[in-house]
């Protein structure tokens, strides 16, 4: 765990800003209800009505969460740092309108042994203490190409807001060349380069960590990648890395069939 902070730290000071420090920009809120299996993670002590803008995540299995790994690095459930997960509302000042769960595990990919890049693979699942009744979201199938557009969603901050949103956001956006990643060390097949990159910035930014890239097919919901890094800047359009969920699928059934 310390080397791993470590190296989080910094990758952070390098880029300026890991996705803890992105946000939704320029997108929509979203309607309650909407998209029930999203997760907002935070600390097990800290109220359900104030969990926002930490991380997100998505429901992949009724008692499986997947996210960012540097999203998880402070929890330690063993220790007693637990975290506590809130799925199914796009406003958890909303009472009724979430299930809540604690995290019991944490698992890594390849306990971290596998650094890519200069850095972690940045996925982790989370596995709760019960069943949740919402739907899981579903994964896609294929590589997203350049110009497909996915969706991406979070709590983070909007604009110039110091404050996180408290209502979910949303905003669509095109998956890119990797040339628009390149200084963010994105690795092919590993990651996704996603966002506009002219015109207005269309991007996940601070808070938004963890949070689901996903595409509507046919009114089902297909996870593609995980929010993860990028640079700081609220006014210029530019490419985020994502996880590309597709290449760890692998992992993804053998971690939650085996555990």
């Amino acid at each position: 765990m310390y080397n791993k902070k470590l190296m989080i730290v910094s990758i952070a000071c390098i880029f300026n800003a890991y996705a803890d420090n992105l946000t939704i920009t320029n997108g929509t809120d979203v309607p309650q209800g909407k998209y029930p299996f999203f997760a907002a993670i935070d600390l097990e002590t800290k109220p359900v009505n104030k969990n926002f803008g930490a991380c997100g995540g998505a429901l992949i299995a009724s008692n499986w969460v997947i996210t960012a790994e540097h999203c998880m690095i402070d929890y330690y459930p063993e220790m007693g740092y637990g975290a506590k997960v809130a799925i199914g509302s796009s406003n958890l000042s909303e009472s009724g309108t979430y299930q809540v769960a604690k995290v019991i595990k944490i698992f890594y990919y390849d306990n971290m042994a596998s650094k890519i890049s200069g850095h972690d693979i940045d996925i982790a699942l989370i596995k709760l203490d019960k069943h949740i009744t919402y739907n899981p979201i579903n994964f896609i199938d294929h590589d997203l190409s350049i110009s497909e557009n996915a969706t991406v969603i979070g709590h983070g901050i909007v604009a110039s807001q110091v404050a996180h949103s408290i209502v979910l956001q949303e905003v669509q956006i095109p998956i890119d060349d990797n040339y628009y990643c390149k200084n963010l060390n994105i690795v092919a097949d590993k990651e996704l380069c996603a966002g506009t990159t002219s015109g207005i910035r269309k991007n996940a930014a601070i808070g938004d960590s963890g949070g689901p890239l996903f595409q509507n097919i046919n009114g089902k919901y297909y996870l593609a990648g995980i929010v993860s890094r990028g640079v700081y800047d609220w006014e210029t359009p530019l490419a985020s890395v994502y996880t590309n969920v597709y290449s760890f699928r692998t992992w993804i059934e053998s971690t939650v069939n085996n555990n």
